[in-house]
């Protein structure tokens, strides 16, 4: 059984030499300049303590009830319905990076109005819903999964982004378990995401680790700056049937 202060002894295999038997090389080959399609994971609905992780099946997710594996990036993201924020309708105001929204009312998302608390439906929270998106490598994919923190969860996030910080550590020196409870607020059930610290990572992998993340920042920041300028010669709403799965933060 490992202790807190034993190193993980889990391989992740798009950290390591060999990986499941393709190099980073092959792998850039095979998507021939296209951006993956990284499985999304959300966090449940009505207060429910397991994940559904896409598969091969999309009818039949995988039911788990927890992600274990290295968070190797994260980033904040903001998004503005008008209207719906259901599944099926792309926001009406997308950042992509927390910073600046991309759509109607666009613009700085520091400065925008619907940002503030009391801006949201019945005076309460924001209009505009503020999420954490956390890149996983689990151990056994070459590939990240994403999994997209609503407003509820972020508070634990903080927390544990801040023992990490204290310890001298990055979110992606460490193995993370994330697992969900229930809770309850004015009748309404909710999901919150916990994190744990599951292991420790050698210092060769947390190098790999450090490039893999530079690499996802650079994707992330490519996309960003093409979706700007998308928005700039056509309507959000347009733009959005373009754009894959992977690049908009849905509920």
């Amino acid at each position: 059984m490992t202790t807190k202060n034993e190193l993980m002894t889990m391989e992740i295999a798009a950290l390591g030499e060999t990986g499941l038997g393709l190099t980073q090389e092959e792998i850039a080959e095979e998507l021939g300049g296209d951006i993956p399609q990284y499985p999304r994971i959300k966090i449940p609905a009505g207060g429910g303590i397991a994940f559904e992780i896409p598969g091969e099946d999309p009818e039949n997710p995988e039911i788990e009830k927890e992600i274990i594996g290295v968070v190797v990036w994260h980033h904040k993201s903001n998004a503005y319905w008008a209207v719906s924020s259901d599944d099926n309708t792309p926001p009406d105001c997308l950042s992509h990076e927390g910073v600046q929204g991309i759509g109607n009312p666009g613009g700085s998302c520091k400065e925008c109005p619907l940002n503030t608390f009391g801006s949201g439906e019945g005076g309460k929270g924001k209009a505009c819903k503020n999420m954490e998106m956390l890149y996983i490598l689990q151990p056994e994919n070459l590939l990240p999964v994403v999994v997209s923190l609503p407003p509820t969860s972020l508070n634990n996030w903080r927390t544990y982004k801040t023992l990490l910080i204290s310890r001298g550590k990055k979110v992606n020196a460490v193995v993370t378990k994330i697992t969900l409870s229930k809770k309850n607020t004015g009748g309404n059930d909710y999901s919150v995401a916990n994190f744990k610290i599951a292991g420790n990572l050698d210092s060769e992998t947390v190098g790999a680790a450090t490039i893999y993340r530079q690499s996802i920042k650079d994707m992330l920041a490519q996309q960003a700056a093409e979706a700007m300028v998308q928005a700039k010669s056509a309507p959000i709403d347009a733009d959005f049937t373009e754009i894959a799965d992977d690049e908009v933060p849905f509920k």
